[in-house]
């Protein structure tokens, strides 16, 4: 940060506005106990290594369905021991944190010169994304001008300048590249610990949608209930090709139980019904099912407890049956328990048996409901929605709230779609100006 210096043992930063921000925000982040970190799905290379994670959260913390865990990864090991190696700052000194008056960056502190301390290795690893996002070009500017290598200090300015724009999105954004690679690439670079704190990718924080309702009855003397996440790998490829895994995926990977996550709850936007008598109709292929079980396991408890409750059907895909069918079992319990009046699956990967293709070429409406059994008959969700038309048409007459989430990608619409198709046209647009059709999607 401006108008700081890094020392032997110890540095010094500015908090510009952004700074203090993140700050403050951290400081309602809590460190938890990780009870279970495991893989959800089969291990085999045809589906996803999804994980399942069980959080013991602090005493008094409360939550409910539709609310969102900010999970704050961390680099992976000896990667901001490295970055402070390069910056000639140990992982043990002592930094030095200092808001001034031109930031106007509301810091509750009584002077301007009231600072905290903190190790260098813990700034590092909790404020800067380091081995997960690409450095801007004010980031590679810094590091020109600590290039030793004139070659190197050359090529870094002219990444950093405008006339360089094409090749730095063939170098590094095309690519993905990390501000750790850069270095890599760069060995001459001796960045101040300073410039990097000013102007590093900030470590963001991952929100993930609580998988579970709050039950005080997992609580111990002492702690918190038991919160729980289902979260998918970010993988993907590069326009370039190149195979790359998410930071915070690789985070999770490397959890274990016993090992403790800094992790900040909010509040989601996505709420069951006021009334519980309401109807549900749930869509929720792959991990878009976890706020949909929360909202399941709420109304479930509050049926134990003699409250009326609406019908609930729900609609859940993956890739293959008994390989990444989440929660499979849970789900064929409730049924039976009367918590779910209808359960249809879709298998995308499974081919479908051959009487379900004749029914379907004849133009059969509805068919036979599978929850467990059998060959699926539906591909993807949107085809499970036209195979139960006639359930779906009833609840959404009965004024079923409709909640569909996950991918971004096509679900979303083709949902809206088969929906409009099977309860009629403009069915949706109807059902949200009534506040009645809810969608949670991400990229």
């Amino acid at each position: 940060a401006s108008g700081a210096t890094a020392a032997a043992h110890a540095a010094t930063s500015v908090l510009a506005p952004a700074e203090a921000a993140l700050e403050r925000s951290r400081g309602a982040a809590a460190l938890v106990r990780v009870e279970a970190c495991a893989r959800a799905t089969a291990d085999d290379q045809r589906v996803k290594d999804v994980r399942a994670l069980r959080l013991r959260m602090p005493p008094g913390v409360e939550w409910r369905a539709g609310d969102a865990l900010e999970v704050y990864p961390e680099p992976p090991p000896g990667t901001a021991e490295e970055l402070l190696r390069r910056c000639g700052v140990p992982a043990d000194g002592a930094v030095r944190i200092q808001a001034n008056d031109a930031d106007g960056c509301g810091v509750s502190a009584k002077s301007p010169r009231d600072a905290v301390c903190v190790r260098a290795l813990e700034l590092v690893s909790a404020f800067l994304d380091i081995a997960g996002a690409t450095p801007s070009r004010a980031c590679l500017a810094a590091l020109a001008e600590s290039c030793a290598d004139e070659s190197e200090r050359a090529r870094l300015a002219h990444f950093a300048s405008r006339e360089g724009a094409d090749d730095l999105q063939l170098y590094a954004r095309s690519d993905d590249r990390t501000l750790m690679e850069v270095l890599d690439d760069f060995p001459s670079a001796s960045p101040q610990l300073a410039a990097m704190l000013e102007h590093a990718p900030r470590l963001r924080p991952r929100p993930m949608s609580v998988a579970n309702a709050f039950d005080p009855g997992t609580a111990r003397p002492g702690e918190g209930a038991l919160l729980e996440l289902i979260v998918a790998p970010a993988e993907w490829q590069t326009p370039r090709g190149r195979a790359r895994v998410g930071l915070c995926t690789r985070y999770l990977r490397r959890l274990q139980a016993g090992a403790q996550a800094r992790v900040r709850l909010r509040a989601g936007d996505m709420r069951p019904p006021a009334d519980p008598r309401a109807p549900l109709v749930l869509v929720g292929p792959g991990t878009g099912v976890a706020p949909l079980r929360a909202m399941l396991l709420e109304r479930a408890a509050a049926r134990r407890a003699g409250v009326p409750v609406g019908r609930v059907a729900l609609f859940v895909g993956c890739r293959h049956k008994g390989l990444d069918d989440l929660y499979a079992a849970e789900w064929e319990a409730l049924s039976r328990d009367g918590d779910i009046s209808l359960l249809a699956w879709a298998y995308s990967r499974d081919e479908p048996d051959a009487d379900a293709q004749g029914a379907r070429a004849e133009g059969a409406e509805t068919a036979p409901a599978r929850p467990m059994g059998g060959t699926p008959a539906p591909k993807y969700v949107q085809h499970a929605l036209r195979a139960h038309a006639s359930e779906v048409r009833a609840l959404a007459a009965e004024g079923a709230h409709f909640y569909v989430v996950g991918a971004a990608e096509r679900m979303p619409d083709d949902v809206q779609a088969a929906l409009d198709a099977v309860v009629g046209k403009g069915f949706v647009a109807r059902a949200q100006a009534e506040g009645r059709y809810h969608v949670e999607a991400w990229s």
